[in-house]
């Protein structure tokens, strides 16, 4: 999911790979933000 997410990030980011010097990268970072907690909380929400 994360290089997916970042995969977009980088096409959405109006870059043309082939036109710019240099490198081109996405940042990211990670924490717990509780989210796991609450899905797991509504799981009947969400099929399977």
């Amino acid at each position: 999911m994360f290089l997916e997410c970042a995969w977009e990030a980088l096409e959405h980011a109006g870059y043309d790979p082939r036109g710019y010097r240099g490198p081109v990268g996405v940042y990211a970072g990670c924490g717990d933000t509780g989210h796991l907690d609450n899905l797991r909380a509504h799981r009947a929400r969400f099929p399977r």
